[in-house]
């Protein structure tokens, strides 16, 4: 990781150092900061120092599975690898890669992973928590948060329960049980190739529902269907006359509330990220402004 630190006209090597290093450097000024103030708060809840760089390291492996979008191989030499092929001509202070949709992606499943932990007893500055300690598990809690904000509602009411079970499966792990099958797969599958990382994804997310089972609770699945195709949208929309939903409960006359299909937008009444099914009867016609507002609430 010290030589790819060093490819300072690297997009994505510019985005791991924002992210995840102790210090920053200030390129108008042409002189290195003590404090980085855009560190992912992520690293304050794992208790893992960054000696060696090790949190530069730990999100470029995690960035390296958001491209793959699952289990991948994320050892030291295919990160190099990708560091040197973002090299740019005007690469120097760039952080433009942060923009990218799996940069993005990363750092909303980051901001969840932080949510999660963020008010754990053992949490304070010089202490994450304990059982975010090894790399490896680490890779494995996040991963499985990945993919429950994929596929599933995964929002702040289900934040307790997920943490309760990473406690308990990390007790399960660290207990060792000779006959506990599952958990030795897990442990001899601690490097980072794909095939490691794929055997310790199924074995925690296995874990995870089986958790569920216990405690007579599950979660709601996503509709894999994300955006109404165009005929639902003309259903909507000749349904409701072109008529901003919202307009018109802030009061707005229908001459107001009108909207030309160019500034109309199709939106779940009950949000998708909650939920709600892509469907015509679960749609309402808003005005962009209205939609850009409303979000995910």
């Amino acid at each position: 990781m010290e030589v790819a630190h060093a490819r300072l006209s690297s997009l994505l090597r510019n985005f791991l150092v924002k992210y995840a290093d102790d210090i920053t450097f200030d390129f108008t000024k042409y002189q290195p900061i003590d404090e980085n103030k855009d560190k992912h708060q992520f690293f304050e809840i794992i208790d893992r120092n960054n000696d060696r760089m090790q949190h530069l390291s730990l999100l470029g492996r995690l960035l390296l599975i958001e491209r793959a979008d699952g289990p991948t191989d994320v050892r030291d030499k295919i990160l190099g690898d990708w560091i040197d092929e973002t090299q740019a001509p005007n690469g120097i202070g760039n952080l433009t890669f942060e923009s990218d949709s799996i940069a993005a992606s990363l750092l909303r499943t980051l901001n969840v992973s932080r949510d999660i932990f963020r008010y754990d007893a053992a949490l304070d500055e010089e202490n994450g928590v304990k059982e975010l300690k090894i790399e490896y598990f680490i890779i494995s809690v996040v991963m499985l948060v990945r993919h429950l904000r994929k596929y599933y509602v995964f929002a702040k009411d289900q934040h307790e329960l997920f943490r309760r079970f990473v406690v308990a499966f990390h007790e399960r792990w660290k207990a060792h049980h000779e006959d506990d099958r599952d958990i030795l797969l897990f442990s001899d599958n601690r490097q980072q190739s794909a095939i490691d990382l794929e055997n310790r994804d199924r074995v925690m997310r296995q874990a995870f529902f089986e958790f569920l089972q216990g405690k007579n609770t599950q979660l709601l699945a996503l509709d894999s269907k994300r955006a109404f195709n165009e005929a639902e949208r003309i259903r909507i929309y000749r349904a409701q006359d072109g008529l901003c939903q919202a307009c018109l409960k802030a009061g707005l006359p229908e001459d107001e509330a009108r909207v030309s299909w160019s500034r109309y937008q199709a939106d779940h009444i009950l949000a998708w990220i909650k939920g709600g099914p892509t469907e015509s009867w679960n749609g309402q016609v808003l005005c962009t402004t209205h939609n850009a507002a409303k979000g995910g609430r």
